[in-house]
C-alpha cells in the first residue's frame, strides 16, 4: 500500500514536471515566432526592440539592461499578463497601482510629482528675468494641478497624497511682475463636474472651458461674444493612467468646443511642414492616444493666424495641458504662437521678434512644472 503511494506520487511530480517543460517550451516557441511590436495600443508607449550586441554595451552592462527591457516588452501576451495582475492586485484590496490611486467612481488619479528643487528654482529665475526683460508685455501664469489635489472626494481612504497646491503657492509667490491666473481655485468650483478624465492625467475640456471662462478677464479677453457648441467626439477613449496601471474598468468621453465666431484661423505646424483650418485633428481619435485630437499632440512650435487682425499676438510656453486650453483663445488674437520648451531648439528671441510678440502665457500642469529642466535653457536662448 505504502509503495503504490509513493509511486503515484512520483508519477504525479513526472507529470507535472513534464507539464511544466511543454508550459516553458510552448511559451519560449510563441516568443520565438511572434513578431516584434513596436507599439502597445494598450500602454500607449513604445516598446522595447532587440539590442544590438557590442563589446562596450556588453563591459558596461547596457546590453543586459537593454536586452531584459526588451524581453520583458515582448513577452507574448504582455497585454493580458499586465491586465491579470492589475485585477488580482485589485482582488487584494490594493488601492495603489504604479504609483495610482484607485479613486472611486472608476477614477484612476496619478500621485502628484514631487518637486526638483533646484530645478524649481532655476526655472522661476528664468521666469522672474524673462519678465524683467519684457516689462512692457503683459506676461501670466497659470498651473494646474492634478486630479487628486481637487477630486479628494475620490481618492481612496486614508491616501497620503502630497501636497502640490502648496507647491504651486510656493512659486506663485516667488514670481515677480506677472499676471497670476488661479486655475485651482475655479476647478475646486466645479469639482463635482467631469473637469478630469477618468483614465487619464488631463483636464477634460469641460474643466479647461470652466477655468477659461474664470480668467478671461484677467486675460483681458471679452468672451460676451463666445458662441460655443459641444460635441461629442469619443466615447472610447482610455489614457495614460490606465495605459500605466493596467485597469481598463472604464472609458472616458472626449468633447470638442467649436466657436462660431466671425473670425477665421489656420494652423500651422513648421515641423510636419502641414497647414490645417482646425485646431482639431479627427484621425488622432483612431489612435491609442485620443487625446492628441487637440492639435495632434506636442509640437516644438505651432502657429495660429486668424483674421482678428488687432495687433494682439500671443506666445504660449505650454505642457500638453495647453492643448486642450488654446482652442478657446483663438479667436482673441491676431497670432498665437504654442512653443513646448520640451521640443523647441530654435533661438526664442528671434522668434519673438519675427511674430511680433506682444502677450507671453505659461501654461503648465504642476506636475510638469516642478519637475522642468528645459525652460530655463530655451527663455535665455
Amino acid at each position: 500500500m505504502e509503495n503504490t503511494i509513493k509511486n503515484r506520487i512520483i508519477k504525479m511530480k513526472i507529470v507535472l514536471s513534464a507539464a511544466l517543460v511543454m508550459i516553458i517550451v510552448l511559451f519560449l516557441v510563441l516568443n520565438l515566432v511572434t513578431p516584434d511590436r513596436t507599439v502597445s495600443e494598450r500602454e500607449n508607449r513604445e516598446l522595447a526592440q532587440l539590442p544590438k550586441i557590442t563589446l562596450s554595451s556588453v563591459l558596461d552592462g547596457s546590453y543586459f539592461h537593454s536586452l531584459d527591457s526588451y524581453i520583458s516588452d515582448q513577452f507574448v501576451f504582455r497585454d493580458y499578463w499586465i491586465s491579470l495582475k492589475s485585477t488580482a492586485e485589485i482582488w487584494q484590496g490594493r488601492k495603489e497601482i504604479s504609483n495610482i490611486y484607485l479613486g472611486s467612481s472608476d477614477y484612476l488619479l496619478a500621485k502628484p510629482e514631487l518637486p526638483n528643487h533646484q530645478a524649481v528654482k532655476q526655472t522661476i529665475t528664468s521666469i522672474n528675468t524673462f519678465v524683467k526683460n519684457h516689462k512692457k508685455n503683459k506676461v501670466s501664469v497659470m498651473i494646474v494641478p492634478n486630479a487628486s489635489q481637487i477630486l479628494k472626494d475620490q481618492l481612496p481612504d486614508f491616501a497620503a497624497v502630497h501636497n502640490q497646491l502648496k507647491d504651486i503657492n510656493d512659486i506663485k509667490n516667488q514670481l515677480k511682475g506677472i499676471n497670476y491666473l488661479d486655475a485651482a481655485s475655479i476647478l475646486q468650483k466645479h469639482k463635482k463636474e467631469d473637469i478630469y478624465y477618468h483614465t487619464d492625467h488631463h483636464w477634460t475640456t469641460d474643466g479647461a472651458y470652466d477655468v477659461y471662462q474664470g480668467v478671461s478677464k484677467q486675460l483681458g479677453l471679452n468672451n460676451s461674444k463666445d458662441h460655443y457648441k459641444r460635441y461629442l467626439v469619443s466615447d472610447s477613449f482610455e489614457g495614460t493612467l490606465a495605459s500605466q496601471s493596467g485597469v481598463h474598468t472604464t472609458k472616458d468621453k472626449i468633447y470638442v468646443y467649436v466657436n462660431s465666431s466671425k473670425y477665421q484661423y489656420y494652423v500651422n505646424y513648421p515641423d510636419q511642414n502641414k497647414k490645417s483650418a482646425s485646431c482639431f485633428e479627427v484621425e488622432a481619435l483612431k489612435k491609442s492616444d485620443q487625446y492628441q485630437v487637440f492639435f495632434g499632440g506636442n509640437h516644438p512650435l505651432v502657429e495660429i493666424r486668424t483674421t482678428n487682425h488687432n495687433g494682439k499676438n500671443l506666445m504660449v510656453f505650454k505642457d500638453s495641458y495647453a492643448n486642450s486650453f488654446i482652442p478657446f483663445m483663438i479667436s482673441h488674437y491676431e497670432k498665437i504662437i504654442m512653443v513646448d520648451p520640451r521640443y523647441y531648439y530654435d533661438n526664442l528671441s528671434s522668434a519673438i521678434k519675427d511674430y511680433g510678440i506682444n502677450e507671453y502665457l505659461f501654461l503648465y500642469s504642476a506636475n510638469t512644472l516642478v519637475k522642468d529642466t528645459v525652460l530655463k535653457d530655451v527663455l535665455n536662448s
